[in-house]
This record gives structure tokens, C-alpha cells and sequence, in this order.
């Protein structure tokens, strides 16, 4: 059975807007699989061949599917539906994309190997610094994640990644390792929610998914 993720966001999309934690929105997912496809799902997996102390964060075991997930976040304090969120600012976006795609080389070693037979790579954010066009290159110019070069054509991510030379240890600090995708991927934002923080301020949340091995 083939696992349709965009569709099993856009149905949690419809039910929860924003997300207290990683945590709630990985359980979030995983009742919204189960849901859907009446299948089962182990969370926070640590598969064999995972030669790091990372874990899956969904893993449908008889499907021999995986899901990595990463929530990062601007600070908001807003009240939806009765229930209160506070979202710390994660801030550290170089770190995030660097996460991101380090989780897309974990996922293609694991497929690559036939430890899965498909996999996933998820970031949900609020922090348009993740989907917008930089105005700078920066340290982290090779794990930038924005959809659009300066011509505005579509991007895509592929080959070895590393940071620029000037960048410094408090960047790099357990980051370090460079980055290997034997595959390349489109770059491919989409929308999630909007809501109104407590101050007014719009929040948007768009995510980006990733499917291992597809060009």
C-alpha cells in the first residue's frame, strides 16, 4: 500500500492548524495515518541500520515506509479553537536547513540499502526565512531551501553540500559533517494554515515534503 502524505497533511490541516511541539504534530501525523489507513505506525523508531542515535519519527513497518520530521518555529502566542499555544522562536535557521537535508541523506542511505521502500522528509515552519528568496548567500548558500533562483526559475538541491569557508564553529558545532544526495530534488513549498497571533500579526505555516529518490 502506497502512503499519499500531502494528502494526509492536508486532511490534518483541516483539523489542527498549528502545533504545540514537534512531538504533538509527529502524533498529529501518526492518528491521521492510522486514520486514513487503517495501518500501523511506530513513532520515534530507531532502525537497525541507522548507524547515528537518530530515530524515524513515523515508521510504518509493514509498508516499509519512513518519515523524518522537523517543526521549526517563530515565536507565537495565540488562542485557537479554546486550546492556548506558545511557540518559542527556534531562530538558527542555517542549523535548520542543514537538519533538513542531513535527514534526506539519512532517508537515501536506508533506501538505497532496501531497508525501506520509500521515504519521507518533512519541514513545517512559520519562519519564511525558510521558503524565501535570501537576499544574501550566507555560510549555509549550498542548504538554502527556498523554491527560486534570481530568474525565478524552480530550484532544486542535489551533489555534496557544505558550509562556506568563513563559517564558524557556533554554526557548525555538530553540523559539521558535509552533506552527500545521490538524488536531486525540486524544491516545492506548500501551504498549510494562516492564523492570527493574540497580537494580530499574521502567522503562515507552509511545509515543504520530500520524497526520497524522486528527481
Amino acid at each position: 500500500m502506497s502512503i499519499n502524505f500531502a494528502k494526509v497533511i492536508d486532511s490534518l490541516s483541516r483539523r489542527r492548524k498549528i502545533f504545540h511541539s514537534k512531538n504533538d504534530f509527529q502524533n498529529g501525523i501518526a492518528r491521521e495515518i492510522e486514520r486514513t489507513y487503517n495501518t500501523g505506525v511506530c513513532i520515534d523508531y530507531r532502525h537497525s541500520a541507522m548507524t547515528d542515535r537518530t530515530r524515524l519519527e513515523i515508521w510504518l513497518p509493514v509498508e516499509k515506509v519512513a518519515l523524518k520530521i522537523r517543526y521549526r518555529t517563530r515565536a507565537i502566542s495565540c488562542r485557537i479553537n479554546g486550546e492556548d499555544f506558545e511557540l518559542r522562536n527556534h531562530s538558527a535557521q542555517d542549523q535548520g536547513r542543514y537538519s533538513y537535508l542531513a535527514d534526506i541523506e539519512r532517508l537515501e542511505k536506508l533506501q538505497l540499502s532496501g531497508e525501506i521502500s520509500e521515504g519521507y522528509a518533512m519541514l513545517l515552519t512559520n519562519d519564511h526565512l525558510y521558503w524565501s528568496k535570501p537576499k544574501k548567500k550566507g555560510i549555509d548558500s549550498e542548504f538554502k531551501l527556498h523554491e527560486f533562483d534570481e530568474n525565478n526559475a524552480r530550484r532544486s538541491i542535489t551533489g555534496v553540500l557544505n558550509w562556506s569557508p568563513d563559517a564558524g564553529g557556533g554554526s557548525t558545532a555538530g553540523y559539521d559533517k558535509e552533506i552527500d544526495l545521490k538524488n536531486e530534488y525540486v524544491l516545492n513549498w506548500s501551504f498549510y494554515s494562516e492564523l492570527s497571533a493574540d497580537s494580530g500579526q499574521k502567522h503562515q505555516f507552509r511545509y515543504l515534503l520530500t520524497r526520497i529518490g524522486s528527481r
